[in-house]
């Protein structure tokens, strides 16, 4: 699930990156492949990031578990 109020804000921050780098306006093209970056950034890491970390911290429940039962 995409956070469009964490979109939005990041949104201005990647223009003026892609200001800087163009060094001057970037095109059309070059903006929409910037908003869709940005889009595709934050739905990645919304959907991957929380379950990834999900993941390690079960594993090191695990561990624990284990390695408490042996001593």
């Amino acid at each position: 699930m995409i956070k469009i109020e964490h979109t939005l804000f990041s949104l201005p921050f990647a223009y003026v990156g892609g200001i800087l780098a163009a060094r001057g306006m970037p095109t059309v093209l070059e903006m929409v492949f910037i908003t869709l970056a940005v889009i595709s950034a934050m739905s990645a890491g919304m959907a991957v990031f929380p379950s990834f970390l999900d993941l390690c911290l079960e594993l090191a429940l695990v561990c624990t578990q284990f390695l408490s039962s042996l001593g």
